[in-house]
């Protein structure tokens, strides 16, 4: 899966640049993770699907600094047994790499008993 992605404005500090690359890195793991099976998306997310991230990690490889769009890009490359695996890049409209990064999420079924999240309760 592909994202393109414009922040305004861009923090000069290098610090608070890598934050907000790193913030949207969880953003579609899931998301990309649900679209290789037929009848479960992401708007069945905590209605009956349960989902979650686990662990993210992401990986600085150059000085953090850019102009315009970051190519976020996201590749599920293991699904099963409630979990999944995602890893993915950043990259400038230039072509050059800023990050790395993987994702483990959960993704498991609601349970349909009388103890089930009710509608109304549900995020």
């Amino acid at each position: 899966m592909y994202a393109w992605v414009h922040y305004d404005p861009i923090p000069a500090r290098d610090d608070l640049a890598k934050a907000l690359v790193a913030y949207f890195t969880g953003h579609l793991g899931i998301s990309t993770t649900m679209r290789a099976h037929e009848g479960i998306g992401t708007s069945q997310a905590h209605l009956t699907v349960s989902t979650a991230p686990m662990t993210i990690s992401v990986s600085f490889h150059e000085p953090v600094s850019w102009t315009g769009w970051l190519l976020y890009t996201h590749e599920s490359t293991q699904v099963g047994a409630g979990m999944s695996y995602v890893r993915g890049t950043v990259h400038t409209e230039e072509g050059q790499l800023l990050a790395s990064f993987a994702q483990e999420a959960l993704i498991r079924p609601l349970r349909q008993t009388d103890t089930a999240i009710k509608a109304q309760a549900r995020l």
